[in-house]
């Protein structure tokens, strides 16, 4: 497999995931990058730094490990504190293609094959908004 350019905030899966003994582990077996240092990386609920080797790419399928991927619309928290938020747990590309046409259809143009490629370029268009983690975000309260 070719070496993937992970981000920090990139989600990711772990190659083998009953390696590591921390009862954290998200069941899922979806996790966010939150720090590269070199070749290692720490990820968000995992104690261990781990290789940069031992961390997989998310395919886009919908049927997988991303079927529990939202978009999660960019907003400043600023606005969240004042007005009434509600949160569309929807699969992710499915909420593009109906809510954010345009948006879905530059992503299917650029042919991804994976969740970080689309996470990379929603940073691309929309920039890098501090006061906002990300675009995409981990449905916590779905399992199996």
């Amino acid at each position: 497999m070719q070496k993937e350019n992970f981000e920090k905030g990139d989600f990711i899966k772990l190659q083998n995931p009953l390696k590591y003994s921390n009862k954290q582990l998200d069941p899922l077996n979806i996790f966010q990058i939150s720090e590269i240092n070199g070749e290692i990386a720490c990820l968000s609920n995992v104690s261990e730094k781990l290789s940069l080797s031992e961390l997989l790419p998310i395919p886009i399928s919908k049927k997988n490990d991303d079927r529990w991927i939202y978009y999660s619309c960019p907003t400043f928290a600023a606005y969240q504190k004042s007005a009434p938020f509600s949160t569309d747990y929807s699969y992710y590309m499915d909420y593009l293609k109906s809510e954010e046409k345009p948006l879905y259809d530059m992503i299917m143009e650029k042919n991804f094959e994976y969740v970080h490629e689309i996470q990379h370029f929603l940073k691309e268009i929309h920039g890098e908004i501090e006061t906002y983690v990300g675009y995409l975000d981990i449905n916590k309260y779905k399992q199996g």
